[in-house]
C-alpha cells in the first residue's frame, strides 16, 4: 500500500460551516518532495519540503498544527502531524 495525499481541514468557527483553511499533503513517486497545499476561500498556495529532511518536516508538522487547530499544541499533537507527513519522507 502505499499513500499518494491526505486532505486535511482546519477549525470550523462559530457561525460558519466550512472550516477556514483546508490543506493537502502528497508525493508522486520518485519525486524527492513533499507538496503542501494551503487552500483558503482567496485561493491556494502551495510549498515543497524535502523528503528527506527530518528537521523541515517537523517545522511543517508544527506550523500546520498550529495552522488548523488554531493555537500553540503540546509536542504530542505535532506528532500527530509529523507522523502524517511521515507517510511522504524517505
Amino acid at each position: 500500500m502505499q499513500i499518494l495525499e491526505i486532505k486535511l481541514a482546519g477549525l470550523v468557527k462559530s457561525g460558519q460551516q466550512l472550516p477556514e483553511l483546508f490543506v493537502t499533503i502528497s508525493r508522486i513517486p520518485g519525486q524527492s518532495r513533499i507538496r503542501i497545499v494551503f487552500q483558503t476561500c482567496e485561493g491556494q498556495t502551495e510549498e515543497w519540503i524535502p523528503a528527506g529532511n527530518l528537521e523541515q518536516i517537523q517545522a511543517m508538522a508544527k506550523r500546520l498544527q498550529r495552522m488548523l487547530d488554531g493555537y500553540d499544541g503540546t509536542r504530542s499533537m505535532i506528532m500527530e502531524y509529523n507522523i502524517l507527513l511521515e507517510y511522504f519522507a524517505d
